[in-house]
Parts: structure tokens; C-alpha cells; sequence
């Protein structure tokens, strides 16, 4: 569960990034605007995949700690940032690079 978050934060800048860069071939001509609705409507869909496995390490993770205070452990986990978040952020950075 310690994974989900910073791959979550990874796909969410990729998602970024890939929307720019489709940003640019609208500009160009190279992507129709009815291609680009399909892929606006992927990365919409896996942005949501994302969010829906957090929301599951959330849970695993109140359940392990015995917690019922969701959104305060949600915040919680965003806002710490140790060395193991770090650590795996760089490797699906390095892993999965666009």
C-alpha cells in the first residue's frame, strides 16, 4: 500500500504531460479533435483507476492501524513524504518514463 501514492502521483504527471503534449498536436494538425476525445476520455478513466486504488491503500492501510478517521489519514499520507515515497517515486519515474 506504501507504493500506491507515489505511483498515483507519478501517473497523475504523466497524464499531465501527456495531455500537453496532445495539446501540441491539436496545434499542429497532426490529431483530430475527435481522436483526441478518445484519449482525453482514457486518461480521464485512468486517472479515476488511480484515484480508486489510493482510496483501496487507504483502506488497507486504516484497517492495519485500526483508524476511522479516512480523511485524516488520507492527508496524512500525501503530506508525509519519507524516504521509501521517495525512493519509489524515482523508480516508477525511471520505470515508466514517457
Amino acid at each position: 500500500a506504501k507504493r500506491v501514492e507515489p505511483l498515483r502521483e507519478y501517473i497523475n504527471r504523466m497524464i499531465g504531460e501527456l495531455k500537453d503534449r496532445h495539446v501540441d498536436r491539436l496545434s499542429n494538425g497532426t490529431c483530430t479533435i475527435a481522436d483526441g476525445s478518445m484519449f482525453n476520455d482514457i486518461l480521464a478513466n485512468v486517472e479515476r483507476l488511480c484515484t480508486h486504488c489510493s482510496n483501496i491503500a487507504v483502506a488497507m492501510n486504516k484497517l492495519a492501524a485500526n483508524t476511522s478517521y479516512y480523511n485524516d489519514y488520507h492527508r496524512m499520507a500525501q503530506e508525509t513524504r519519507d524516504a521509501s515515497y521517495t525512493r519509489y517515486l524515482h523508480e516508477y519515474e525511471t520505470r515508466y518514463s514517457i
